[in-house]
């Protein structure tokens, strides 16, 4: 009989540890890096008064670098120091005046990057719906 209860116990202990190690465990990192993204993947600004968006990193394992692609755009983050190891998951994109593609980029401490997308179109609507030079060519100029 006791023999009955203590393989009745060492199974519960097993099936416990078992379902902690297949992800009950909050470290539990994927190894494939498919669990490592930004979001969003990407933004476009639309409406000439929007000029903040704020990304997320998931599945990072800290500290993360985060960079962006080109500063010439006038964008800058903030939340975070760029291009320095932060313990901050979260950081702001603020668009500059510049059209264009910008690339926002992180790195985790596994070497791992993610990229998110952002683009600032060259005519961005106002509040009366229509289009307006808010940001200018991706040259500088209209």
């Amino acid at each position: 009989m006791k023999l009955g209860r203590l393989i009745s116990a060492l199974g519960m202990v097993a099936a416990v540890a078992a379902a902690m190690l297949s992800g009950g465990c909050e470290n539990d990192h994927s190894v494939d890096g498919s669990e490592f993204y930004l979001s969003p993947a990407s933004y476009t600004f639309v409406r000439e008064k929007d000029h903040v968006v704020s990304f997320g990193v998931h599945g990072a394992v800290l500290p993360v670098i985060w960079t962006l692609s080109d500063t010439g755009k006038g964008g800058t983050l903030s939340g975070v120091t760029p291009d320095t190891e932060v313990y901050v998951t979260v950081a702001n994109y603020t668009r500059g005046e510049k059209a264009g593609i910008n690339t926002l980029m992180v790195t985790d401490a596994r070497g791992w990057r993610a990229s998110a997308r952002i683009t600032v179109p060259a005519r961005l609507v106002d509040a009366a719906g229509t289009g307006t030079n808010g940001a200018a060519s991706a040259t500088g100029s209209d």
